[in-house]
């Protein structure tokens, strides 16, 4: 299941100023088989990213009951490609786009691919 909860967590300012401090190191893999795509840094408790999403869960009806297992910032250049992956066979994962604004030709999107073989996109 796929659901879009778009502009719900305040603050982007000053998550968007947190996020450019982050030290990023590049090397994360979608797969073993496929050669490391963008940059990643952990997402620590204390930072007020970590604290908006975690506010944003009670506050929305599909994701009241979760907890964060895993929270962590990738960032890529514009137009790089990551490679299809499966983030886990339980659970969920939950995706939080922290632009300010966004150019259309510089891709990002996240690619969503069905049991059909149907592809849905998302833009940042």
């Amino acid at each position: 299941m796929l659901e879009i909860f778009d502009n719900k967590i305040p603050d982007i300012d000053k998550i968007y100023k947190e996020l450019t401090r982050l030290p990023y190191y590049y090397g994360e893999r979608d797969a073993a088989e496929y050669a490391p795509t963008g940059m990643v840094s952990p997402l620590a408790n204390d930072t007020i990213t970590y604290n908006s999403i975690l506010d944003f869960l009670p506050r929305c009806e599909p994701l009241k009951d979760r907890t964060i297992i895993r929270a962590y910032v990738n960032l890529f250049a514009p137009r790089e490609n990551a490679n299809f992956h499966i983030d886990g066979e339980k659970g969920m994962t939950l995706l939080y786009y922290a632009n300010l604004d966004f150019d259309f030709n510089e891709g990002g999107e996240t690619k969503f691919l069905s049991n059909n073989n149907t592809i849905m996109s998302i833009l940042p």
